[in-house]
């Protein structure tokens, strides 16, 4: 990690160089949203579930709402986008029940205001019901 330091009213005080000097308050460039909170995860009891998942810009580049795209079980599926202050939230809700004794795959993909993207897969599994 490359480090400079800037000495201020007699204090040295230590700065990480991120590439963002010289960015005038724009994002770094390789700084994608991180994405958070996802669920469900590991074994579940639901055969509806809904999937969630949150996404965050850490660098200051604002989510690009349009750019976020999920995949269910390898198709492309339509969540709910949303955006409060605490970051941006993604809702999909299989519209039947889900079969049992299978494991779930789910894509989130990201892009934020800079074109920097994300991608998050995880996997969920359905046991055996009566």
């Amino acid at each position: 990690m490359k480090r400079s330091f800037l000495i201020f009213a007699s204090f040295i005080i230590p700065y990480v160089l991120s590439g963002m000097i010289g960015q005038q308050g724009k994002c770094a460039e390789n700084c994608p949203p991180v994405v958070t909170d996802w669920s469900p995860s590991g074994i579940i009891e639901d055969v509806h579930p809904t999937i969630t998942a949150k996404i965050k810009s850490l660098c200051g580049a604002n989510v690009s709402l349009s750019s976020v795209e999920m995949f269910f079980d390898g198709s492309p599926v339509s969540p709910v986008v949303s955006q409060d202050n605490s970051g941006v939230t993604v809702i999909y809700q299989p519209g039947s029940k889900l079969p049992d004794m299978k494991t779930y795959e789910v894509i989130l993909r990201v892009r934020d205001e800079e074109g920097n993207l994300s991608e998050k897969i995880w996997t969920f599994h359905v046991p055996f019901f009566y």
